[in-house]
């Protein structure tokens, strides 16, 4: 069979402002969606969690990937994955793999009263309760291996290691405390407002970055050279092999299996065509031997910001700003 090749999509003809709507998991207002969930013996027997249907009807097409984020106050984030139930009706959206042992590791039991508030792209900020009434003692994060050596899927404090998706190469998973988050939603909603993707990870990655790094993302936002859709990304020490590009963007933006993209540097005027594709699971990237040529002739490092600017053009070509900063603190 062969191989379709990679497209720009079509316009959209409701234009740019509805694709930042889409992106958007607040309410008109502004405001997040709060619900809870009591642990009923359905919810325990079955290990899976059913998403109240008010919830999904409002938000349901944003969950859009195969696992969604919890994230609890001690600063753990549980990787859990998301499917719809049997049946084409939308409002069938579980959170079942991983779900078990987050409810285990947290020693969540019947009739646990759970709060969850959305706060964008798959994530949900979590609260737990107990039989008290009285939100419980959160338990304290330990080594990322369960007690048989293998991965757990909690995602901790300054490790990669998640269930058994580590779904964007380009970024370290760390948890938004309270301070990184206002410092982390202007910087969204420009984002926004410039039709600029990042990954669903991003934010974890934003708590991470130096502060070089961030004045470069900063730099990036206020710089961009075109309208149109865009996304940005943070080079890590391992994007010299591939360099995973946002689903969001991908969705929106371009059709077809892949084949290669053009990568035209700014500031030098280079040109590289790129091997693209999707992987076993399910992302699509930026890789083979031309990508690592693009990495080592523009001298990318870790900490180093790359904006990939879409091009009104047939053909899949990107107008790419790089931005340098030191490497990532930590």
């Amino acid at each position: 069979m062969p191989v379709r090749k990679l497209k720009r999509a079509a316009p959209n003809n409701s234009g740019p402002s509805r694709r930042r709507r889409l992106k958007k998991s607040s309410s008109p207002d502004g405001s997040s969606m709060v619900f809870f969930s009591i642990m009923l013996p359905s919810v325990m027997e079955k290990k899976k969690l059913k998403l109240p249907v008010k919830f999904v009807r409002r938000y349901g097409r944003q969950l859009g990937g195969n696992m969604a984020q919890l994230h609890l106050p001690n600063g753990s984030v549980w990787s859990v994955g998301v499917s719809r139930g049997r049946g084409t009706r939308i409002q069938d959206i579980l959170l079942d793999k991983g779900w078990a042992s987050f409810m285990d590791k947290n020693s969540v039991s019947l009739h646990y009263f759970l709060t969850f508030k959305y706060v964008r792209e798959s994530i949900f900020h979590v609260r737990i309760y107990d039989l008290t009434t009285c939100e419980i003692p959160y338990p304290p994060i330990h080594d990322p291996t369960d007690n048989n050596g293998g991965e757990s899927s909690v995602i901790y404090l300054g490790s990669t290691k998640s269930e058994d998706n580590d779904d964007d190469d380009n970024v370290v998973d760390e948890a938004l405390d309270s301070r990184g988050e206002e410092e982390w939603v202007p910087i969204l909603n420009e984002l926004e407002a410039r039709e600029i993707y990042v990954s669903w990870k991003f934010s974890s990655t934003f708590r991470k970055m130096s502060e070089a790094s961030k004045k470069a993302l900063r730099e990036a936002i206020k710089n961009k050279l075109e309208d149109g859709p865009s996304f940005v990304a943070v080079i890590m020490s391992r994007g010299r092999h591939n360099l995973i590009v946002p689903t969001g963007f991908v969705k929106q933006n371009l059709t077809g299996d892949g084949e290669a993209v053009i990568l035209k540097e700014v500031s030098g005027g280079g040109k590289w065509v790129v091997e693209a594709s999707f992987g076993g699971d399910g992302m699509f990237r930026l890789l083979g031997e031309e990508w690592q040529r693009f990495y080592h002739e523009n001298n990318l490092e870790a900490g180093d910001l790359c904006l990939f600017q879409l091009m009104p053009k047939e053909k899949v070509e990107f107008l790419v700003s790089i931005y340098r900063a030191s490497p990532f603190g930590g």
